[in-house]
């Protein structure tokens, strides 16, 4: 992989045509998704019966809410997984300007239905189609409009096909430009968000999910675990859930066979009920979401506990389509940089079947759950929930632990390597100190004098820093100040024959700050 990076590094235009491929790929991926989303939301929905569309609503959104509780409890518990490190990253213009505000109205409100296909806003398109859909049920002439939006869905698979074929050109591009951007040190950062994500599919799939069946089914684990292990093998290997639905409502009709009496086989279940999950967000689509939390980690500006609401419920929107169209959508609204959305694309093979293991079980679960729901055999056993609750959150702790072990330990073994933090100025030339305080300049501007004028008077320079900014400003081992940003500074000051005072500040109140006279420059 060194060499790898060595050569693309001394072959730029090169570069530049590998990332160009990567973009290509991805863009092409991205044209069908949002009338794919838009035709068969229409399709799947228009088509339920009245007494279909009532089980969905009042017992399977029951369970849904259910799931996807789950699936944001856990996107947030392996956020904790990350350890807190000094460390440098990219740099990018996006880091240093503030985020935009996050228009709700615009993004979830379909006012112009083709102005939020125009500009991407997936809630808002999501919207429009469950009402268009909704709108079609029962009305008597939607079967010719449904079928030709069905025949639209299929033409968009066949023309997302031949996108998937360009896929060995595609990763190579990706995987091209993202060696020969990234270091080796940042190409092993990448490990956490595949930690991250199999220890929470694991988990969920293994342990949580089958839990909560046991608590309100009369299944037992081990039932849970026979009938399900073949399907999840299935799904790993095959790299895709619609594939096994059929084998999944075998399962599920086996586990019930000794449960349901006569009277309720009449509804059609699990053959009704699955289907009608397959088209909204399972828990894969949902664990991904770990993508947002460890680029916004990468980037040394980790999500805070109050983002996390906000980021799932427009994620929950958002993958109702594809991930190569969400996942941009928000590293874009919460100003990320969309460069470390190729290492989501390098590690998406096997990440990508990883997902789909729980997004199997997430349709098993819901299927078993909302058949007991419909046939009476559904019961909570409180004590056995709570206990199995209890369960999970400790091993949820304990893989999280370990997780957080092993990046501190092997993974990011470079930032207990002390070099950086041993740097040494280099020129010692120009006298400094550095203020405890942020306050005005005790010698105001004259009228009419210019700032460098004040600097030769009085042979010093205020320059503002931020103490904590590896490895731009920072204090070393030794407890003193340096940094790139400190060096240059301090030849800026030889050149100006000035001592040099620099002053602390913070962003928020950096022009503030600035207008007061507390520093010359920052």
């Amino acid at each position: 992989m060194s060499c790898i990076i060595i050569i693309l590094k001394l072959n730029l235009p090169k570069l530049i045509c590998a990332h160009s491929l990567g973009d290509i790929y991805i863009g092409l991926l991205q044209m069908t998704v949002l009338p794919y989303i838009v035709f068969s939301l229409i399709g799947n929905i228009g088509r339920l019966s009245y007494f279909e569309a009532s089980l969905l609503t009042r017992q399977g959104l029951l369970v849904l809410l259910v799931l996807w509780l789950i699936g944001g409890f856990s996107v947030w518990a392996m956020s904790l997984t990350l350890p807190s490190m000094e460390q440098g990253a990219f740099f990018s213009s996006l880091l240093v300007t503030n985020a935009p505000q996050i228009n709700f109205l615009q993004l979830f409100i379909p006012a112009n239905p083709f102005q939020s296909l125009a500009q991407n806003a997936v809630p808002a398109v999501v919207l429009f189609s469950m009402l268009f859909g909704s709108a079609c049920i029962g009305y008597k002439d939607h079967k010719s409009l449904l079928n030709n939006f069905s025949h639209i869905t299929k033409i968009l698979l066949r023309v997302n096909s031949f996108v998937v074929m360009l896929t060995p050109i595609g990763v190579f591009g990706i995987a091209a430009s993202a060696a020969g951007t990234l270091s080796l040190n940042e190409f092993g950062r990448v490990q956490a968000y595949v930690l991250m994500l199999i220890g929470a599919v694991l988990l969920v799939t293994l342990i949580v999910l089958p839990l909560l069946i046991t608590s309100c089914t009369p299944f037992s684990y081990r039932q849970i675990a026979r009938e399900s292990r073949n399907v999840l093998l299935t799904v790993f290997v095959v790299g895709s859930v619609f594939v096994v639905i059929p084998l999944l409502i075998k399962v599920i009709n086996r586990l019930f066979h000794s449960h349901v009496t006569t009277e309720h086989e009449q509804a059609r279940i699990p053959d009704l009920v699955l289907p009608l999950a397959y088209p909204f967000p399972d828990m894969g689509k949902l664990l991904s979401l770990v993508f947002i939390v460890f680029a916004a980690w990468f980037y040394d500006n980790p999500l805070t506990f109050l983002d996390y609401p906000v980021m799932l419920t427009i994620g929950l929107f958002l993958s109702f389509g594809k991930l190569i169209t969400a996942l941009p959508f928000l590293l874009n609204l919460y100003h990320i940089p969309e460069d470390v959305f190729n290492l989501f694309m390098t590690v998406g093979v096997i990440c990508g079947r990883v997902a789909d293991v729980a997004g199997a079980m997430h349709l098993m679960t819901f299927t078993v759950l909302t058949t007991a729901l419909m046939t009476g055999v559904f019961k909570i056993k409180w004590r056995l929930l709570i206990r199995n609750g209890l369960i999970s959150l400790l091993l949820f702790f304990c893989v999280g632990l370990t997780i957080r072990t092993v990046l501190e330990q092997s993974t990011f073994s470079e930032n207990q390597n002390p070099q950086i933090l041993n740097m040494q100025l280099l020129n010692d030339r120009a006298p400094y100190t550095v203020s405890s305080l942020s306050q005005p300049n005790p010698i105001p501007l004259k009228p009419g004098q210019h700032l460098i004028d004040r600097i030769r008077q009085t042979g010093i320079i205020r320059i503002g820093i931020n103490e904590d900014s590896l490895p731009f400003s920072f204090y070393n081992t030794q407890g003193q100040m340096v940094g790139f940003d400190i060096e240059l500074m301090l030849h800026l000051a030889e050149d100006l024959q000035a001592a040099i005072q620099f002053i602390p500040y913070e962003n928020e109140f950096l022009l503030q700050q600035l207008d007061n006279g507390v520093r010359n420059n920052t």
